[in-house]
């Protein structure tokens, strides 16, 4: 019998699961053996790297003051309110009862 794994045992073996997978390595196990791509490792990587940065490109938030912001992974972007305005209901004149 072999004694169960703990948590952290688990954790482990997924992470070394994954940590060879990125997305550009995924991209390129495609191109090469699902899509019939055969022009080359080297092309299909050219390709892949404009995909990446066109798609980083598109989750580009805000530039400001040359600083980039970007949506990472798993992140989320609320918009919210300026505290320093007011947003008070305005009363339509017209339908206030004297």
């Amino acid at each position: 019998m072999t004694k169960p794994l703990t948590k952290e045992q688990i954790q482990l073996r997924k992470f070394r699961r994954l940590s060879d997978k990125s997305l550009e390595q995924l991209l390129l196990h495609r191109f090469l053996n699902n899509y019939g791509y055969d022009r080359g490792e080297i092309t299909a990587k050219a390709i892949i790297s404009d995909i990446l940065q066109l798609v980083d490109h598109y989750f580009l938030v805000s530039s400001i003051d040359d600083d980039l912001h970007h949506i990472n992974y798993g992140q989320l972007v609320w918009m919210a309110l300026c505290l320093l305005m007011s947003f008070r209901r305005e009363v339509n004149p017209l339908l206030k009862q004297d």
